[in-house]
């Protein structure tokens, strides 16, 4: 089986980003196709005002699988783990995110 893991900071749900979309649509299409594919993405998007982590996944009709919580004070840090139509990955907001 041919495995592809993709780390991003930007994040493939991120609906007001052209590179985030087309990202998505490829890894999707190569998991159709058979392949393994997971990913590791930071939470960062273009939205002027940005939906939360839940808003995104949400509206993208993505259910979480576990969070993670993790560190204190300017450490802190949450990671989101998901699976998209195949495409399984965990999405991580650090401490200004969280804030």
């Amino acid at each position: 089986m041919t495995r592809i893991l993709f780390a991003s900071w930007h994040w493939y749900l991120d609906q007001s980003n052209g590179a985030s979309i087309t990202t998505r649509e490829t890894l999707l299409a190569l998991a159709r196709r058979g392949w393994d594919v997971k990913t590791f993405r930071g939470a960062a998007t273009d939205f002027f005002n940005p939906p939360s982590v839940d808003e995104i996944l949400t509206s993208s009709g993505v259910a979480v699988k576990k969070r993670f919580d993790g560190g204190v004070g300017e450490g802190a840090f949450q990671a989101v783990a998901y699976r998209d139509s195949g495409v399984d990955s965990v999405v991580a907001l650090y401490d200004a995110a969280l804030r």
